[in-house]
């Protein structure tokens, strides 16, 4: 998981459990965010967390020589001039194609922070989930 989508999906989670903790009245927003919250432990438990190192770019170039019909309109010259030629040099570049590709790096500092942060995270979520189930009271009838 990226570090920036589990940051924002933290905060949310967050976020819900406060206004579920304030707002007594709506306490099913804790539940959610507790809910929420016990998810991306398990997303922590499972995977890792990962932050973007770089990236690469790959580049590659296609020539040719002959000048088929869609290659007309890429160069002002005349088709005939090109059909005898065999010379690898004097190819033309038709098309060049860049592809990026992100790297990324686990956080793991000197072990599997991620997967133990990940089984506290669950840890709390339960108990904080059974905390407000616990502290629900019954509404009256009128």
């Amino acid at each position: 998981m990226d570090l920036i989508l589990f940051v924002i999906f933290l905060l949310l989670s967050f976020l819900l459990i406060i206004l579920g903790l304030i707002k007594t009245e709506h306490s099913e927003l804790a539940l959610i965010g507790f809910v929420f919250l016990f998810l991306l432990s398990l997303g922590l438990i499972v995977n890792d967390i990962q932050i973007k190192t770089g990236y690469n770019t790959d580049e590659t170039y296609i020539y040719g020589i002959n000048l088929t019909d869609y290659h007309y309109e890429d160069y002002d010259v005349d088709p005939s001039f090109w059909k005898d030629i065999t010379n690898a040099e004097d190819a033309l570049l038709f098309h060049s194609n860049q592809t990026l590709r992100y790297t990324y790096d686990d956080i793991n500092l000197g072990g599997n922070l991620s997967h133990i942060f990940g089984y506290w995270l669950a840890v709390i979520s339960s108990i904080g989930f059974l905390g407000v189930l616990i502290g629900l009271k019954p509404k009256e009838a009128f």
